[in-house]
């Protein structure tokens, strides 16, 4: 149960770590680029590269030495890439590089093995309990942690902000360093394997066609870049940005709750079109 707490305090300082390191950095790249949004597109792509090696490498690594090990190695190198943010100031404009670098190498290194370990130290039993509480973790996070944090880099600055964030990232730290070690798992990590398997499929091209689809248009993905960069033009105001995001986060609450009450059970398709019409609408 110690296990399972530690991992839902070092989960809720990443929800808390990527408020921070998604719009908000974004709107931050905006602000002291003067709204050229050339600098932010080059981070991104760089994000997405970066993420595509570490991944590879992550995997490796983690199967060789553990996953606590790796784990423990993402969350120094997230603790490094906020304190960059936090000393570059006004130049991460020029050494976005760098940021970009840390980012990539800290989210493959933490989400890889700490997915693999949580699901891992969570008995069958108390699965369904252990996902409950997860995503009310992560839902709270999402409606109220936006608008505080918006409300604060008004008021302040961004380096203020950060050195906010470096203290949850320094809870995360020490937080590993009391994570029980599982046994070594046996598992294989075979990226190339995968991919062939699910090329192979006819249903694995769909879902891998739709993933590619959800990384373009969900909120993770380009469409949330696109989404920060036109609030951040029109309002000008992290305050904004933070009470937008926060509002967004409390409908997908409330349609989530409507659909598990009401619809859950029925025709899912029924759901998706709907959810496809809306998405090309906005």
């Amino acid at each position: 149960m110690k296990n399972e707490k530690l991992v839902m305090i070092i989960y809720a300082c990443m929800r808390i770590i990527n408020v921070f390191l998604g719009p908000f950095l974004a709107a931050y790249f905006i602000t002291v680029s003067l709204e050229n949004v050339t600098t932010l597109s080059l981070f991104n792509i760089l994000n997405y590269v970066f993420l595509c090696i570490f991944g590879m490498i992550a995997g490796y690594i983690t199967e060789r030495k553990g996953t606590l090990s790796t784990f423990r190695l993402g969350i120094f190198i997230r603790f490094l890439c906020v304190f960059l943010i936090m000393i570059l100031g006004e130049k991460i404009t020029t050494y976005y590089s760098l940021v970009s670098f840390t980012y990539g190498f800290s989210s493959m290194f933490f989400y890889l093995p700490f997915n693999l370990y949580h699901a891992d130290c969570v008995q069958n039993s108390e699965r369904a309990s252990f996902e409950f509480k997860m995503n009310v973790i992560k839902y709270l996070i999402s409606v109220f942690v936006p608008f505080l944090l918006g409300s604060l880099i008004s008021v302040t600055n961004y380096q203020l902000a950060a050195l906010v964030i470096l203290i949850f990232s320094v809870i995360q730290i020490l937080a590993s360093f009391y994570l029980k070690k599982l046994p070594k798992s046996d598992k294989v990590y075979d990226l190339l394997g995968f991919l062939k398997k699910i090329l192979k499929n006819k249903q694995g091209k769909k879902l891998l066609f739709i993933e590619y689809l959800n990384g373009l248009l969900f909120s993770e993905g380009v469409l949330g870049a696109v989404i920060t960069i036109l609030i951040m033009l029109s309002f000008k105001s992290e305050f904004h940005l933070g009470v937008i995001n926060s509002l967004a986060a409390l409908f997908s609450l409330c349609v989530i709750y409507f659909y598990t009450k009401k619809y859950k059970g029925k025709d899912d398709k029924n759901i998706i079109y709907i959810s496809g019409i809306i998405i090309f609408i906005y």
